[in-house]
């Protein structure tokens, strides 16, 4: 395992060996990095050119791993930025080898397309950032890859995701299109999907998970799919005329303990059998605060109850989670 530095402000040899000598492009590190390899960065780069992975990849028992990292080198949450500057494509493409590649405390912004374009396996993106790009925060072709604790915020899409990806404390607001749209087999925890100009999340395939997560204020649908399991929501201020907190699509669902407040329609395209538990008024979701409570603590607590009212003043607070 060797252990590397980028730092584009750095002016010795440019050989990477440490923070004097750092590399001053990601580029240098990412064609050189094996599987074992951390590489440690600092400071912004602005961009002529988008960053390729394209050479190198990690191993199920031994990822690369790049770590954003603060001027004095060390690993508090500070993030590496890789600024497009309106002059690239994408900030970061990975569109051809780098499996089992994690990243930690990066920032990809301002590309005129996509922040990241990546097409891989088995990888991670954490504290990390993928904001104001001109198209999607990222592209994500990949399988099995987790987000913990990322943003994709104010793109014109928050990100395009293909199978079997994983987003825990994440947040997607305010993109002109979509938070998340894409293809089936997502688990959503703890997320934030809030003033997106059409859906929160617009997939197409089955096989989606949803927990503890918020639907807000979207242009259209908090949340547009097939074949979910919803547990623990919150859809609410979907205002829009025809706009709805759910659209069921005429697809079979489970959902349970979920909170609908002031959507046009709280679940649109259901019937009783393909909601289960079905909606008779005796099941486990509450449409209002004049319901019977049917499960919920503290419905009349105001702001404490965050999880489920709609004038809860926490309910877009993300919570800041350390990971050594």
């Amino acid at each position: 395992m060797t252990s590397y530095y980028v730092d584009p402000a750095a002016s010795g040899s440019d050989d990477g060996s440490d923070w004097t000598d750092a590399w001053t492009s990601l580029q240098s590190a990412a064609d050189t990095a094996i599987a074992g390899d951390i590489v440690y960065c600092r400071g912004t780069q602005t961009l002529t050119a988008t960053i390729d992975f394209d050479t190198n990849a990690g191993t199920s028992s031994s990822v690369i791993e790049f770590i954003g990292v603060n001027s004095s080198g060390v690993r508090d949450g500070t993030k590496f930025v890789v600024d497009g500057n309106s002059a690239v494509v994408h900030c970061i493409n990975g569109s051809t080898t780098p499996n089992y590649v994690n990243f930690y405390n990066f920032e990809c912004k301002n590309a005129t397309s996509n922040g990241c374009d990546w097409d891989s396996d088995n990888g991670m993106w954490c504290d990390s950032s993928f904001n104001n790009n001109g198209s999607r925060g990222m592209s994500s072709y990949d399988s099995n890859y987790m987000f913990i604790r990322c943003s994709f915020n104010n793109n014109n899409e928050g990100l395009y995701s293909y199978y079997s990806q994983k987003y825990l404390f994440c947040t997607f607001i305010g993109n002109t299109g979509d938070g998340i749209c894409g293809y089936n087999g997502r688990f959503v925890y703890g997320c934030i999907f809030a003033d997106n100009g059409t859906d929160g999340v617009d997939v197409s395939g089955s096989g989606q998970w949803f927990f503890n997560s918020v639907f807000d204020g979207n242009g259209r649908y908090g949340l547009d799919g097939v074949g979910n399991t919803l547990v623990g929501n919150r859809f609410t201020n979907h205002t829009a005329s025809g706009g709805a907190g759910f659209d069921a699509n005429a697809g079979v669902h489970v959902i349970a303990y979920n909170y609908f407040e002031d959507n046009d329609t709280n679940i649109l395209n259901d019937t009783m059998s393909q909601i289960i538990p079905d909606e008779s008024g005796t099941d486990t979701n509450k449409y209002d605060q004049n319901d019977t409570n049917e499960g919920y603590i503290s419905l009349t607590s105001g702001s404490e109850d965050y999880n489920l009212r709609s004038d809860a003043t926490l309910r877009r607070t993300a919570i800041q989670l350390e990971i050594d």
